[in-house]
């Protein structure tokens, strides 16, 4: 789902804009089917670290809606070292985009890590991909070498991120982040968030230690 370069997980809810140019934070309740996040103030462009622990305001991470998330475009089957993705087969990949360093002055930006759009504003990636100049987000890309693939991509700042308190750099556990983008995307057959669980079930189930396949 992610790939390669500190969230906060606990009961409270999120509550998102999809018409404002970022989100928009408040008190609500919990709703069956939702994920939830601690609303932990950040500045633009920077880490929070830690995972809620409760006591804190709380806001809710709406629903997909399941007739317009997790519906890939492509007819081929999930093979790793298989064929070739068609383009728009799997709308919910995002390309991370880290600003060059010093020493490409006419470089343009670098993608050097992946990510998943789980909500019209919020991706979710690794925590190590989560420095060295991370700005920005693109969507609907097919082929990053080419301009002439038939995508359209769309690029959006990232408004801030959420880095799990324990996320460990040395062995590599609790790697995973939120990020937070500046606006809402528009939905549409090339850019589409992927499903998040909707029963308390799959919510709730532990899958520490699983092996599982696609």
């Amino acid at each position: 789902m992610v790939c390669c370069p500190t969230l906060r997980f606990v009961q409270g809810t999120f509550n998102v804009s999809t018409t404002t140019s970022a989100p928009s934070f408040g008190t609500t309740t919990a709703a069956t089917g939702s994920f939830y996040f601690a609303n932990t103030p950040a500045t633009p462009g920077t880490a929070s670290t830690g995972f809620g622990a409760g006591g804190s305001t709380t806001t809710r991470l709406p629903t997909n809606d399941a007739d317009r998330c997790g519906m890939s475009n492509g007819t081929h089957t999930r093979v790793v070292g298989g064929v070739d993705a068609q383009l728009n087969a799997w709308p919910w990949m995002a390309a991370l985009g880290y600003r060059a360093t010093s020493f490409e002055l006419n470089a343009g930006p670098r993608f050097l890590c992946g990510g998943t759009l789980i909500t019209t504003t919020h991706v979710l990636t690794v925590a190590h991909c989560t420095q060295g100049g991370l700005y920005f987000v693109r969507l609907g890309e097919h082929d990053l070498t080419s301009d002439q693939d038939g995508a359209n991509p769309v690029d959006i700042y990232i408004q801030r991120w959420l880095v799990h308190e324990r996320y460990d750099a040395t062995i590599i556990r609790n790697d995973i982040a939120l990020l937070w983008l500046q606006r809402s995307v528009a939905i549409d057959e090339t850019i589409r968030p992927i499903c998040l669980p909707l029963e308390t079930r799959q919510r709730t189930k532990d899958l520490t230690y699983y092996a599982p396949f696609i």
